[in-house]
């Protein structure tokens, strides 16, 4: 019921499910809508951020898919990153064997998302919060280097938002790790959303998976990292670059 409720775009009073409310490189997040369906069926979904994914994968993939997304957002967890709440399905379509991976999750204002929220905050609280990223990176570093398996993590200022005061990533997928529940380098490339990708991967497969492969090394390594912080936070606040630089590098990453 679920998961042909998430495919229907329309309910059959003619409103729609969802609004779109935000475009990254893997999905576009979709704000569901309150309905006169919803309120018949009191429906959970409701007020919740639906994220859908491009590619379609096999029941196989699905189990597997799931058991990776839900180990990496385990793994966060234990290093002290917090995440949002994320119910994860496997919508049935029409094709045969074929299954949407979507992820719900509750909705996040957009004035509390980093790139937004540090425009308009004091140099204090914008410095404080970049220390604090710092934190989960360094937090993410200490773990890789004292095990086999490795985690990255897409933390940048779009990707991180205050909820109840605390810092939450908001992205879990793709699940980037190396080792046990490893990520393939198809989970990357099949879902990428922008045109540009999706002709790559048409007109060339195995360019498609060299530039994911190189993508799902980036992300488990440290030093760029921690340029894509500094990238983040200093366009979001370009006055305070220097003093982000400076909060950086007074950190020991041995």
């Amino acid at each position: 019921m679920i998961g042909e409720t998430l495919l229907r775009k329309y309910t059959r009073d003619g409103e729609r499910r969802y609004i779109k409310i935000g475009a990254g490189g893997f999905v576009s997040p979709k704000l569901i809508l309150h309905t006169k369906e919803s309120a018949r069926r009191k429906s959970p979904l409701a007020g919740k951020v639906l994220k859908q994914y491009r590619s379609l994968v096999s029941a196989k993939d699905a189990v597997r898919l799931r058991n990776t997304i839900g180990l990496y957002d385990t793994r966060l967890n234990e290093m002290g990153i917090k995440t949002l709440a994320t119910r994860i399905v496997f919508a049935p379509t029409r094709k045969q064997n074929a299954y949407q991976l979507n992820l719900i999750q509750e909705h996040v204002q957009k004035e509390m998302i980093l790139d937004n929220y540090l425009k308009s905050c004091t140099p204090k609280e914008a410095g404080e919060i970049f220390s604090k990223s710092l934190d989960l990176l360094e937090r993410m570093h200490r773990y890789n280097k004292s095990h086999k398996e490795k985690i990255g993590a897409d933390i940048t200022a779009k990707n991180l938002a205050l909820v109840n005061g605390e810092l939450v990533l908001l992205d879990i997928y793709p699940p980037f790790m190396k080792g046990e529940g490893e990520l393939k380098v198809t989970d990357v490339a099949d879902q990428r959303v922008r045109l540009e990708s999706r002709i790559l991967r048409l007109l060339s497969p195995a360019r498609s998976d060299m530039r994911a492969k190189r993508k799902l090394e980036k992300m488990v390594n440290t030093n760029n990292a921690l340029e894509v912080i500094l990238k983040t936070f200093s366009k979001a606040r370009p006055k305070m670059r220097r003093e982000f630089f400076e909060l950086a590098w007074k950190r020991n990453w041995d």
